[in-house]
């Protein structure tokens, strides 16, 4: 699977249910013409699986409007 994203993105209450440790960091970014989106968090080696594929990524906490996780 290749969704052509370079980040990985997830909901900060999402991250709580799962019980993620959620770590402060210190960058921002914008997406497309949006405001700054003042990321400050986020959670590390989350093992994620589709099917017979798994691997650990890195998810940036982020306010997320109409997805949980991207």
């Amino acid at each position: 699977m290749d969704s052509s994203a370079t980040h990985n993105f997830m909901r900060e209450d999402v991250a709580r249910r799962f019980g993620l440790q959620i770590v402060p960091i210190h960058i921002s970014f914008k997406v497309g013409n949006y405001e700054d989106m003042g990321v400050v968090k986020l959670v590390s080696d989350v093992l994620v699986q589709i099917e017979c594929w798994s691997q650990k990524l890195d998810f940036t906490i982020i306010q997320l409007n109409d997805y949980e996780i991207i």
